[in-house]
């Protein structure tokens, strides 16, 4: 993968000579709670019932990195779909000014299932 990157970096840099070419990683991680299994008293010899409500919470957190300087950059959101994504890429486009004279080479996106990489608008 590194030499895939290594060459995809300097096909954008052959591309754009004028521009500045940077590699980032990104991926997400969903953060959660569910409920935990507690003791529950019982008579001796009778099968302990515990009634469980499932409750998960979760958060998704997505993270950037750029290998060389170690800067990051995060997004924490109560849920993931596409236009949530997209508006993560495009901020994050918008935060590191990338344009005619920055490239970034964002690497390692893992996309959930129902996302289609048509799907993506950045």
């Amino acid at each position: 993968m590194e030499k895939k990157l290594s060459i995809r970096a300097q096909q954008i840099e052959q591309e754009y000579p004028e521009a500045t070419v940077e590699v980032w990683g990104m991926d997400e991680h969903h953060l959660g709670l569910k409920p935990v299994i507690r003791r529950v008293w019982v008579a001796r010899g009778e099968q302990p019932i515990a009634n469980v409500h499932w409750r998960y919470q979760w958060l998704w957190l997505y993270g950037f990195v750029h290998s060389v300087t170690g800067e990051t950059y995060f997004w924490i959101l109560p849920k993931v779909n596409i236009d949530l994504f997209n508006q993560v890429l495009a901020d994050f486009v918008r935060e590191f000014d990338v344009g005619k004279d920055k490239h970034i080479v964002l690497t390692h996106i893992v996309i959930a299932k129902f996302f289609s990489i048509e799907d993506i608008g950045c």
